[in-house]
């Protein structure tokens, strides 16, 4: 699959940085607001993710139809290996994702998952080792609160306009999206500012001043 080799090369670049600085450059490139709200954590402080968003949409809905969950079934049964699923719309009242879901997504090779919303059987995902980044937990199952009723589209999640495509990158400081038409100049530039952090790093660790270090690499 060589489709799923070049993403993963990709992907390997990327899990060597860090969301700032990658934050930092698609600043530079004038995207501001790529950034998740603060409050979607991973379930795991440890845990990150790496990978490509596949979205999905839910809303509110107290429907209770015969065949429950049947789109988020259809979406999470087309996940492939690498994608990231995103979900916008989930809101605070109930749980959209949990230990099952999470089992699924693995399975089809999917390596983690960007919930605005809450999610539920924590530990259990936390013990399988599926990241996870949620608003928060709760006990609710989501039959009769809410529905998914599309994905593969753009969706909003935490704030921003995520498409299919976009690298997701989360780690313990938040997400960062990054725009599938800017992958590549991102990871060029924030791979040279991280290796620049690093020379600011031990010029101050030798005792220079900030303002010395940061006049000669104009990094801090």
């Amino acid at each position: 699959m060589a489709h799923y080799e070049g993403r993963e090369e990709i992907a390997t670049r990327f899990r060597r940085l860090y969301t700032p600085v990658v934050c930092d450059i698609l600043d530079s490139l004038g995207y501001r607001n790529q950034f998740l709200r603060y409050d979607i954590r991973p379930l795991d402080p440890s845990h990150a993710i790496y990978g490509w968003a596949y979205t999905m949409q839910a809303v509110v809905s107290d429907e209770r139809p015969a065949l429950p969950y049947q789109k988020q079934f259809e979406g999470t049964d087309r996940l492939e290996p690498g994608d990231v699923l995103v979900v916008g719309g989930a809101g605070t009242s109930t749980a959209f994702w949990g230990e099952l879901f999470s089992t699924r997504a693995r399975i089809r090779g999917a390596v983690g998952a960007v919930i605005d919303g809450l999610c539920r059987d924590t530990s259990k995902v936390i013990a399988m080792g599926f990241p996870v980044f949620s608003r928060g937990r709760i006990p609710a199952d989501s039959y009769g609160r809410l529905i998914v009723t599309a994905y593969g589209n753009p969706v909003e999640c935490g704030g921003v306009v995520v498409s299919p495509g976009d690298f997701v990158m989360g780690d313990a400081d938040g997400v960062v999206i990054v725009p599938r038409a800017l992958i590549s100049t991102v990871l060029e530039k924030a791979e040279f500012k991280a290796h620049t952090e690093d020379q600011v790093r031990e010029a101050l660790m030798r005792g220079e001043s900030v303002e010395s270090v940061y006049q000669r690499y104009g990094v801090m």
